[in-house]
């Protein structure tokens, strides 16, 4: 009995490649039986998710960016049917986090394989939503807004760059007050990032070795005013060595339970999508969804 998978494409993705003949071809080489739908509106990648597994699919594959990964991953999580990456998108943080190669082909590939590798990943929750990367609050989030669509099809990965600065010139430090598993901590910064991978998707650079999108665990960022230009000396010498690390440049912790206020109120996002401002709760659902991975 051939392998059922069912592919969700975000058309509005940041790469104009055709991918349908592609996928055609691979699947019909290993005996696939495949559907395919397209997300026309926000919340459209979840139901259709959502609806493969009911309808008994073996795979739900996600073409599209982060957005759209975060949206099947949300339909998807909590069951046995894995999620399959597809990288469309302008960044594609979490296929860089795990290793999928970027040619679609390839990654089709990894549905087909006899022996399907997964990793049960973690996921977030910010107050009742569902998160697969991480949590920005302050700079980070102005950066996400700022890479707008318009800005992400001109420059490419260059309009997080160019969002960033902007946000950095005009921020001001907040203070934020957090509460880390019972424990309170009390520190002032720029920026906070609750983050449940490493990678950021630009050049093979990671926030932290020590992060891990399995352990159970998420980890608090802060980079202060003094941190700035220990993070610009710290991504230049990460692009010049193996290392790819710059955990020197933040406040690092960890915790499964964090409460988080600021003053003064900062926006936040999840997975790229604007969820409002602070204060908020956010919690870790361990081995939340399953993942192919090479």
């Amino acid at each position: 009995m051939s392998r059922r998978v069912h592919v969700i494409i975000n058309p509005a993705a940041g790469q104009e490649k055709p991918i349908l003949g592609k996928l055609n071809s691979i699947f019909r080489q290993n005996d696939v039986d495949w559907q395919v739908s397209v997300t026309l509106h926000a919340g459209d990648a979840y139901q259709q998710a959502k609806q493969a597994v009911e309808n008994g699919v073996d795979i739900v594959g996600a073409y599209g960016g982060d957005g759209t990964l975060m949206e099947v991953a949300n339909g998807v999580a909590g069951t046995t049917v894995p999620m399959a990456i597809l990288p469309g998108g302008t960044a594609n943080v979490l296929s860089a986090e795990l290793s999928i190669p970027r040619e679609i082909s390839k990654s089709a590939e990894l549905m087909c394989k006899e022996n399907l590798k997964t990793i049960h990943a973690d996921m977030g929750s910010i107050n009742n939503h569902h998160f697969l990367l991480n949590v920005g609050i302050g700079v980070t989030a102005e950066m996400v807004k700022g890479a707008d669509r318009e800005n992400k099809n001109r420059y490419g990965i260059l309009a997080y760059f160019i969002a960033a600065l902007r946000a950095l010139l005009k921020s001001k430090s907040s203070v934020y007050h957090l509460t880390l598993d019972g424990k309170q901590v009390k520190t002032e910064g720029l920026a906070c990032m609750i983050a449940n991978i490493g990678s950021t998707g630009i050049l093979g650079l990671k926030l932290s070795k020590k992060i891990r999108m399995d352990d159970g665990i998420l980890d608090v960022i802060v980079m202060s005013e003094k941190n700035v230009s220990a993070l610009l000396a710290g991504t230049t010498n990460a692009l010049f060595s193996e290392e790819k690390s710059i955990d020197t440049a933040f406040e690092h912790w960890q915790a499964k339970n964090i409460t988080l206020e600021t003053d003064p109120k900062q926006p936040v996002n999840a997975d790229g999508e604007m969820t409002g401002e602070t204060p908020m709760k956010i919690s870790v659902w361990h081995k939340a969804v399953h993942i192919v991975i090479p």
